[in-house]
């Protein structure tokens, strides 16, 4: 049975959905998982394991642990699901800022030589794998579905007194949020006084003046805890718009797949990566990046509930045929057979490795601190 070390900086959601798919390999006794935030990481994980998968491996550590492995014959599997090359610079605070900008660049390039010696860069999507392909030298791209439990989900859901209007996102949410989806509502709201806005991952105060209802929750460290959330709540309507920039292109259409999951019509940025999945008015919205293209958008899906209904249904029925279980494994079996044919025993040499304790312990606690801080000022 192969074993495989997964590494990772933190538990972020993406990393969540990465873990628990190679953790049904491991349920099924097809392969032999240990998985493991890079900080903690020493030479006997690396020298038990015969595959990393490092998931968005971006610093020093990561590099560190990666070169030793492959120095030691291990195969090497990057899991990336953002152009981390490009990320919009944009924080939660002036100190995360500082914090991120000292070591970006630095980084960016740890990535690229990770890259170079990876076996197989596993990716989201065509977009980002298209973009990253360069920097793999010996190695090749793949690219698989990546979700959630699709049996974690809502009927489509019947409107009641009130249009309850949901949106997810993080701190780099706010101009699309601004920019579109409250002016859109405000331009609607004298219409429709019956407009519920709720906004996950966000804070009150960085939100423009909205004249509907509005209700802010911060952002969840856990995906589990994020998921049963807004599962134990009710939305009508889900709104995802994106910049149109090749970052956003890059990204996995994780709304269209909630937001089905909730029982929920979507409206999207007429773009890449929703343009892979979402046909207009079948499964889903489709709205230019425009005020008026967003009201208007919104307004189709208040007035016509019936359309809308069926329009969770295709979303659904596609979600079961495109990301069920048996599927979704089906391809990770066939496009990533290193995670479970045996390498020959004599490709495998003595592992040389040195933790970075400095660096991994100042990292670790100015997070620590940014999080306090951060928190304290909200």
């Amino acid at each position: 049975m192969k074993k495989v070390l997964i590494i990772y900086s933190s538990r972020i959601p993406s990393v969540d959905i990465v873990c628990n798919m190679l953790h049904h390999f491991y349920h099924v006794k097809k392969i032999d998982v240990v998985e493991m935030q890079i900080i903690n990481c020493r030479k006997k994980h690396i020298e038990w394991a015969d595959v990393i998968v490092a998931i968005r491996p971006f610093e020093i550590s990561a590099y560190g642990i990666i070169k030793a492995a492959k120095n030691a014959g291990r195969e090497i599997i990057v899991y990336l699901d953002d152009d981390l090359l490009h990320l919009p610079h944009i924080y939660s605070s002036k100190l995360r800022k500082m914090f991120t900008l000292l070591s970006y660049k630095r980084n960016c390039e740890y990535l690229i030589e990770i890259l170079g010696l990876c076996d197989v860069l596993w990716g989201s999507g065509e977009v980002l794998t298209d973009h990253y392909g360069k920097y793999v030298k010996k190695g090749r791209c793949v690219n698989t579905d990546v979700t959630v439990d699709i049996s974690r989900r809502k009927s489509a859901s019947v409107r009641g007194g009130n249009v309850n209007i949901l949106y997810t996102g993080s701190s780099n949410h706010y101009a699309q949020l601004n920019s579109f989806i409250i002016p859109a509502i405000n331009k609607l709201v004298s219409k429709y006084e019956n407009i519920i806005l709720t906004c996950v991952g966000f804070r009150t105060e960085k939100i423009e003046k909205c004249n509907a209802e509005l209700k802010c929750y911060p952002w969840f460290d856990s995906y589990d805890d994020y998921y049963a959330f807004i599962l134990g709540q009710s939305f009508d309507i889900g709104v995802a718009p994106i910049e149109q920039t090749d970052f956003y292109r890059c990204k996995y259409y994780n709304k269209f797949v909630e937001y089905s999951l909730l029982g929920t019509v979507g409206i999207y940025t007429n773009d890449f990566p929703y343009k892979s999945i979402v046909i207009d008015k079948e499964n889903g919205i489709m709205v230019d990046n425009t005020v008026e293209a967003w009201a208007s958008g919104i307004e189709y899906a208040i007035n016509h509930e019936q359309e809308c209904y069926n329009m969770v249904i295709k979303a659904q029925e596609c979600c079961e045929q495109r990301f069920n279980t048996a599927n979704l494994m089906g391809a990770i079996e066939e496009k990533l057979p290193e995670l479970f044919l045996l390498q020959e025993k004599e490709k495998c040499t003595k592992v040389r490795f040195w933790p970075h304790f400095v660096i991994n312990y100042a990292r670790k606690y100015a997070n620590k601190f940014v999080k306090y801080y951060e928190k304290v000022r909200s």
